[in-house]
């Protein structure tokens, strides 16, 4: 039950997202089996409850799930929390830029994956979900590793994993000082809740010009609870995760351990995983809030290398000689900890600060390298929030920084045959990044939304190379304190009426060199000219949600030309210094696209069918390259790919599915996704061919109780991946040039079908 009340007689009470704790403003109560109340636009309400007595209640909202409730009166207000659906989708609140404000009233291009739509696969291959959303893809080099994400086309030109966007996980960032994000130690099978920003956000989050992506932890459910899943499938696929929850109106703590492991498809291709986490958040009082977050990860992922067009079609499950000979893997434990505590110091101004620490232990054997990392990232997010109106205009202004650290202890040897040969690189990295930001936003005549917001990012590298010197030795050491970069973001949003609205936008993102990019290998001198690529998006867009916000409707156009790409440059010897190599900022590409989702829910009340939800998403991305050549030293050996596509786009991605729900407790989810061929090289010649993916699954869900309380709860589901065996490259490098005379191996082989089953039992024990 919910414990808390107020003065003998009444209990205030308030209605709150699960995963946001954001007020739900005008949810509907029903009482007594007959007498009803609408919360207010802050989700306040006020029961006749008299002290120390109960009542059941039942509350509704749009885009969450209906849900009962016990509520006591012990003297304290009362939190309710409901969960969103995927249904009704742009009522859900959104957590990241504007909180306090729903989907259709947030603009920009902002998509939400709820618990409805990451159980609509098996909750660990998190591509077939996320890549259902407009102008979203995710990639992955191995099985169940190595993921990047891509924005609207931007942050896979350099074939590594995680550039060019910002990722959170429970408020801690992903994302580390030199730019790059590593999704390896995180569990998307206890995940609840993400948040997709596409375009540039750098006025709030700093780096990213692709966008940015927040991951949020799954949440106990009410009462003390015991949950156990257990999933097997094909390849020798097996996953088990217990997990533990306290849910009350004062506490929601959940505990989980995760194993997971299987063969995978492809020769030299096994992943055994270990996750411990533990989420908590302690609602102290009406005014402060405190969330704890801790995870341990242990994996080892057997690496396979990549295969090329040929092998793509006939050989899928071969892996690189080298990579067998040599057991390339990739050896990962870590730690990651998270302190937030929010606080309100009154209804006008309010804080909310996270600390972080990451602790990682890395081994990677891949070819011919092995190479060993200890990670060592630390850093703070602070942002005050100040609400007060002035007049008919109401305000919201915030002000804040976001700090990372990451010191670096990084090896790397040769290897022949499994065997450790020499030293190549011994390096000791210390990037630094952090933004002072600040939003003014102007809430107009109740119906227009004006947004200003900019931040300021400053950027340290500080790279020591600690090898023995010796013939040929250059010394790869380096201190580089890049110029501040000032990103501002402006955004208009207007209520046509009160279900159809529309917003245009301007935003300016950046994306800084790497770490192994401001230093110029031949000669160890500081390259000083290389700089951030910039990039400047324009966007309109609207929102719809018609026939009693059953359908939804999302459409974005966008424009974004991103400048100052990096290419190469070759200088000629001179004083006595050798010729050397450099990156600089020469080149530009165009970005051009639009993008639609729409979902319809339709809830019969009597028959069968409780729930069709058919739904769909487009994706169009005409990116070409504005400026673009092979490198900057214009002679008769440079290539011009100006006006060509840019590579590793495809042009057009749709995705349609329907989820079907039974009143009985039969559920399935189909869903079908097409990915148009692509060019893979910069001068357009080859290209990934387009492929279909069928996927689809079934089950039975179903409560038992009584008094409306689930006692226990049961999921049955089987489903199939890929279901008609679609030879398709899940990862492709880009860009690659023939070595003698072979062609390059470009693709990572997709899965072919395979075959999954579950079982997930909860009990609740008060």
């Amino acid at each position: 039950s919910l414990q808390a009340g107020a003065q003998t007689g009444t209990v205030s009470c308030v209605v709150k997202d699960l995963y946001l704790s954001q007020a739900i403003p005008g949810a509907f109560i029903e009482f007594n089996g007959k007498d009803t109340l609408r919360a207010d636009d802050h989700g306040s309400f006020v029961l006749p409850v008299r002290r120390n007595e109960s009542m059941l209640v039942f509350i509704t909202a749009f885009g969450y799930a209906p849900k009962y409730a016990m509520v006591v009166n012990l003297g304290l207000p009362v939190n309710i929390f409901l969960e969103a659906v995927n249904y009704q989708t742009n009522a859900i609140q959104v957590r990241g830029l504007y909180n306090g404000k729903n989907l259709f009233k947030t603009p920009g291009s902002i998509a939400t994956l709820v618990t409805r739509d990451i159980q609509r696969n098996n909750q660990i291959d998190l591509q077939n979900t996320f890549n259902l959303l407009p102008g979203v893809r995710i990639e992955l080099r191995n099985i169940n590793t190595s993921a990047r994400i891509i924005l609207r086309g931007y942050g896979n030109q350099n074939n590594i994993n995680g550039i060019g966007y910002k990722a959170y996980y429970n408020d801690i960032p992903l994302t580390e000082a030199d730019g790059t994000t590593n999704l390896d130690d995180i569990d998307f099978a206890t995940l609840g809740r993400v948040e997709v920003f596409r375009g540039p956000v750098s006025s709030i989050y700093g780096t990213g010009i692709g966008g940015v992506v927040n991951l949020l932890s799954e949440k106990a459910p009410d009462g003390v609870t015991l949950r156990q899943s257990l999933l097997t499938g094909s390849n020798g696929l097996f996953r088990t995760t217990t997990s533990v929850g306290i849910g009350n109106t004062k506490t929601n703590i959940l505990f989980s351990y995760g194993q997971q492991k299987t063969d995978g498809y492809r020769l030299q291709n096994y992943s055994k995983k270990d996750f411990w986490d533990m989420n908590a958040t302690l609602y102290n009082s009406p005014r402060s809030t405190i969330s704890v977050f801790a995870q341990y990860t242990k994996s080892n992922d057997a690496l396979s290398g990549f295969v090329d067009s040929t092998g793509l079609i006939n050989y899928p499950d071969t892996s690189e000689l080298n990579y067998i000979r040599n057991n390339s893997h990739s050896e990962l434990e870590s730690i990651r900890l998270g302190l937030s505590h929010e606080y309100a110091f009154s209804r006008l101004l309010s804080n909310k600060t996270t600390f972080f620490i990451g602790i990682q232990e890395i081994g990677q054997a891949i070819s011919t390298i092995l190479t060993k990392t200890n990670k060592n990232t630390f850093g703070i997010r602070s942002a005050f929030i100040y609400t007060p109106r002035i007049g008919n205009v109401d305000m919201r202004v915030t002000l804040g920084m976001e700090g990372t650290k990451n010191i670096i202890y990084q090896k790397s040897y040769n290897l022949n045959n499994g065997a450790l040969g020499s030293l190549r690189t011994d390096l000791e990295l210390k990037p630094m990044q952090w933004n002072i930001f600040s939003m003014l936003e102007l809430t107009l005549a109740k119906n227009t939304l004006m947004v200003f917001s900019a931040s300021s990012n400053f950027i340290t590298y500080d790279n020591e190379d600690l090898r023995a010197s010796g013939n040929g030795y250059v010394n790869q050491s380096g201190f580089r304190v890049f110029k501040p970069l000032i990103t501002p973001r402006w955004v208009v949003n207007h209520l046509i009426s009160k279900y159809v609205s529309v917003y245009s936008n301007y935003s300016m993102g950046y994306a800084q060199p790497g770490t192994n990019q401001f230093i110029i290998a031949q000669t160890g001198k500081v390259n000083d000219e290389v700089g951030p690529e910039i990039s400047n998006t324009f966007e309109v867009g609207t929102k719809a949600s018609l026939f009693k916000q059953s359908l939804n409707l999302d459409f974005a156009f966008f424009n974004m030309d991103v400048t100052n790409k990096l290419v190469t440059q070759t200088f000629a010897a001179s004083g006595g210094q050798p010729a050397y190599i450099a990156f600089v900022n020469a080149g530009a590409v165009n970005f051009t696209g639009l993008e639609l989702m729409m979902n319809y829910a339709l809830l019969p009340k009597q028959g069968f069918i409780s729930l069709v939800r058919p739904f769909l998403s487009y994706t169009y991305n005409g990116s070409r390259n504005s400026d673009l050549k092979s490198d900057n030293n214009n002679n008769s050996a440079t290539k011009d790919y100006s006006n060509l596509r840019v590579s590793g786009i495809p042009r057009n991605v749709f995705n349609a599915g329907v989820d079907l729900e039974a009143g009985n407790g039969f559920y399935a989810n189909l869903t079908d996704m097409f990915q148009d061929r692509m060019p893979i090289n910069l001068d357009n010649t080859v290209y990934a061919d387009s492929y279909n993916l069928v996927n689809v699954k079934a089950g039975y869900r179903h409560s038992f109780g009584k008094d409306h309380i689930s006692k226990f709860s049961l999921d049955v589901f089987w489903g199939s991946n890929n279901l008609f065996n679609t030879r398709y490259a899940q990862f492709v490098l880009i860009n690659l040039v023939p070595i003698g005379g072979q062609a390059p191996k470009y693709f990572t082989p997709g899965p072919r079908s395979t075959l999954y089953g579950g079982l997930t039992v909860r009990y609740l024990f008060k």
